[in-house]
């Protein structure tokens, strides 16, 4: 049996070796980013980073676009979401389980737009939150979008969703249809609009992002977006690396 300075030494790399792995099972990733454009940062745990193409993203993580800038993650159940320009989103949880009653995808939209296409977790697992609604998912695409004064729009492109308000006063929003709901004005929270058929003058900030979109999925095949591949930088996957590219 080990004692004085060698028993201290093995219980103190104990200790670390534990602290090492629950900080890896900390910061797992809970799926990539496939497109960035201009300023995109992430924020975890009061650290900043810039975000470029083919990063990793982490649960709990902010994500937030400039004014000119857009982004498109892939999660790790192939749930896909598009980030338009001046939007702050947070992964606030993920869990991917074969059990789908455990499994749970939570997005909180704080401004700005945001499309959701469902992925392989159950319709049941996914939910959307804003200043102003929470949204149940029980279709495929749809996009929402957060105004300044925080209200709250829902479009949806295909399948169904549950539009509620905080009070949980609801709506079912079929495909083609949108639904708006307000910000409390004092009182009780206003109940969502009633579904009308999509307006797409009514939406600008949709066009916005749809174009950046599409302008960056145009480029050369291989061509890296926003510098991702610049060996004159840090790059956020891999912070062994120095801004020359040395370990």
């Amino acid at each position: 049996m080990l004692d004085g300075p060698w028993a201290t030494r093995l219980a103190l790399a104990a200790i670390g070796l534990c602290t090492l792995v629950r900080g890896a099972a900390a910061v797992e990733d809970i799926g990539r980013a496939e497109i960035v454009i201009e300023s995109v940062r992430g924020t975890l745990d009061g650290r900043e980073r810039r975000l470029d193409a083919r990063d990793p993203v982490f649960r709990d993580e902010e994500i937030e676009t400039g004014t000119t800038s857009a982004s498109e993650i892939r999660l790790r159940d192939d749930t896909q979401l598009t980030i338009g320009p001046s939007s702050r989103v947070v992964l606030d949880d993920f869990v991917l389980d074969a059990d789908a009653s455990r499994q749970r995808l939570v997005i909180a939209l704080g401004r700005g737009v945001l499309r959701f296409v469902t992925g392989t977790l159950a319709k049941s697992a996914y939910e959307i939150r804003t200043p102003t609604a929470v949204i149940g998912v029980r279709g495929t695409v749809f996009t929402v979008s957060v105004d300044e004064d925080g209200a709250t729009r829902v479009r949806v492109e295909d399948g169904g969703v549950e539009a509620a308000n905080l009070a949980g006063v609801a709506v079912d929003v079929e495909a083609g249809f949108a639904t708006a709901i307000a910000g409390p004005a004092g009182g009780a929270p206003p109940p969502p609009s009633p579904p009308a058929p999509m307006d797409e003058a009514a939406a600008p900030e949709i066009g916005r992002m749809d174009e950046l979109i599409a302008a960056a999925a145009g480029e050369a095949p291989g061509e890296p977006l926003n510098g991702a591949n610049d060996p004159g930088r840090r790059d956020s996957a891999d912070p062994k690396r120095d801004k020359n590219g040395g370990n």
